[in-house]
């Protein structure tokens, strides 16, 4: 097993969640703004650009804080 094999594995896995971005984004001009769905993408929204910050600066595993 090569040595950062976790760490690609978690790095992968925030990609994968921080590219529902993209996916809520967009989503509220889909459904309508006035709409409860609206309102629940909007909070995924906000969710998951607050993840994206949150791992953005988190350090790998064995680096410096």
């Amino acid at each position: 097993m090569a040595e950062d094999a976790w760490a690609v594995v978690v790095r992968k896995q925030v990609d994968g969640l921080t590219s529902f971005l993209d996916i809520t984004r967009d989503g509220p001009d889909l459904v309508g703004l006035d709409d409860d769905r609206a309102a629940r993408i909007r909070q995924a929204h906000t969710t998951f650009e607050w993840m994206a910050k949150v791992f953005q600066n988190a350090p790998l595993p064995g680096e410096d804080a």
